[in-house]
């Protein structure tokens, strides 16, 4: 059946098919890339502040161990009234930290990990 078509026609048809094939590799090409863009912007956006805000709760617990340890073995009553203070601004921040990791793990879109 191609054999009886003219080069011409059988040229612009080969062209035309392969043109057609690039076309719907590039959209779903695009549409793969957007779907990337949705995960990097999860991550972004989401994972990474919630993976440093582990590191800082991390942080403040150690801090809270070392300060414990200040306060139960003092070099002096100053040293033991500074671990003291240290130790409840530490909870502060610990709660506060705690919070928000909590906040976010509630967050339905957080759960999802979409964008």
């Amino acid at each position: 059946m191609l054999r009886t078509i003219k080069i011409a026609p059988r040229s612009a048809i080969a062209f035309g098919t392969l043109g057609l094939i690039t076309l719907i590799i590039g959209l779903m090409a695009i549409f793969q890339l957007k779907n990337i863009d949705n995960l990097v912007s999860g991550l972004t956006y989401k994972r990474i502040p919630a993976t440093n805000n582990v590191g800082k709760l991390r942080q403040d617990f150690l801090l809270i161990r070392l300060y414990t340890v200040n306060a139960i073995y003092p070099q002096s009553d100053q040293s033991r009234r500074q671990a003291l203070t240290r130790l409840e601004q530490l909870g502060t921040e610990f709660n506060n930290e705690l919070q928000i990791i909590n906040f976010a793990r509630e967050t339905p879109s957080f759960q999802g990990g979409e964008g």
